[in-house]
């Protein structure tokens, strides 16, 4: 496909997605009618459109309004790209601009305030609170591409012949800095899910800030673990690769649907983890990881519909799901266990502030460690705290 028909089916799913389609809906139906666009199209109307999502309201402002063809229009502007040479009013391509549309553009505009309209207006105080000096750099990078990032199998090999094998399938890829397990997919991603280093269990698909996290949970010999939200089991994995003691793992999550690619991972992985179907009652536990469910803030790179169809409302009820979930782990401790919490947000009201309320509220535990990751080119936003009971 020419540049201009890529630009032209973007357009044709923006529409889609500000009618009533989820973005990943919407791309896919796209996809459905029009098969004749191959794989590397398909990816890069992908790219463009989740670009576009990221930068949703500065887009607008800029391209004069919010339908596909005026949030390409501001896109392009904001990548200093030339509009005619896309909308060029070819066959396949957006029609040419006109002397209309043209006037309500804006060429000239502050960044600062253009990258503000790509936060939700009713959460740019709660985020400037959480974040202070931080707050422009955040805002900067949750309006660009996050890396395509790997965790190595470290059951099964070491970082540099994974490294070794992906590079023979023309994968590019780097070890990241920040942690050993870690690997930065430059180019040729999507050849990942059919290459043998995948199937063979050595890697899997893991942001370098889950990782770090899940590094803070030390296992020891004989340790029984419970995933409290487990979903897919990443967590429970990247734990089970690091640890060099043998420990039993468990898996629940209140939405058993979300468990259903869990074995599959874990026989991949060659990691024993029981799936359970009922609610964990029973004191029995070691160590629980609650993996919660929270705003997403430090990871709307990869997920940029989340920031927009977050509210105060659903924020209000992530932090009393997020209470109860640390109350209830609790209760499936044994003497001298612990809870790890963690959020992939950087709300200071789902993390600190939440855990000094509740051990105010509540007095039975104490905070051992915390990691307070903000989102860098290397990784995600996530915070996780290790509590003990008193």
């Amino acid at each position: 496909m020419r540049n201009e028909a890529l630009y032209q089916a973007t357009i044709d799913i923006l529409d889609l997605y500000l009618s009533s389609f989820k973005l990943e809906a919407a791309i896919k139906y796209w996809s459905n009618k029009n098969r004749f666009a191959g794989s590397s199209d398909r990816r890069h109307i992908r790219n463009i459109t989740f670009d576009i999502i990221r930068q949703k309201h500065s887009c607008a402002f800029v391209g004069g309004g919010l339908s596909g063809r005026k949030l390409v229009m501001g896109y392009l502007i904001l990548k200093d790209l030339d509009l005619s040479s896309v909308f060029t009013g070819l066959k396949f391509a957006p029609k040419e601009i006109t002397k209309i549309e043209r006037r309500f553009l804006i060429f000239s505009y502050e960044t600062i305030k253009v990258y503000e309209l790509d936060c939700p207006t009713w959460l740019v105080p709660i985020i400037k609170n959480s974040l202070s000096e931080n707050f422009n750099n955040y805002l900067y990078l949750m309006r660009t591409r996050a890396l395509v990032q790997l965790r190595i199998n470290k059951h099964k090999t070491c970082r540099k012949n994974v490294l070794t094998l992906l590079r023979n399938e023309e994968i590019e890829v780097v070890p990241n800095k920040l942690i050993s397990s870690g690997i930065n997919v430059l180019n040729g991603a999507h050849k990942i899910l059919r290459s043998s280093v995948f199937f063979d269990g050595l890697i899997e698909f893991q942001d370098v800030g889950s990782q770090l996290v899940s590094q803070m949970i030390e296992i020891e010999e004989g340790d029984q673990v419970l995933d409290l939200c487990a979903g897919s089991g990443g967590k429970t994995l990247a734990v089970a690769s690091e640890a060099n003691k043998v420990a039993y793992y468990s898996a629940w999550d209140e939405d058993l649907n979300r468990m259903d690619d869990l074995e599959n991972r874990a026989n991949r992985a060659g990691i024993k983890i029981s799936k359970l179907l009922n609610k964990p009652v029973q004191n029995i536990y070691d160590k629980v990881i609650i993996d919660a469910p929270c705003s997403g803030s430090g990871s709307w790179r990869r997920n940029p519909q989340g920031k927009w169809d977050l509210s105060l409302d659903k924020l209000r009820l992530y932090i009393d799901i997020q209470k109860g979930l640390i109350l209830d782990a609790f209760k499936l401790l044994k003497q001298g266990g612990q809870v790890i919490y963690i959020t992939c947000s950087v709300l200071d009201i789902e993390n600190e502030k939440l855990l000094e309320e509740l051990i105010l509220a509540d007095g039975t535990f104490y905070k051992e460690k915390t990691l307070n990751l903000l989102p860098t080119y290397q990784n995600d936003g996530f915070f996780a705290a290790i509590l003990k009971k008193i």
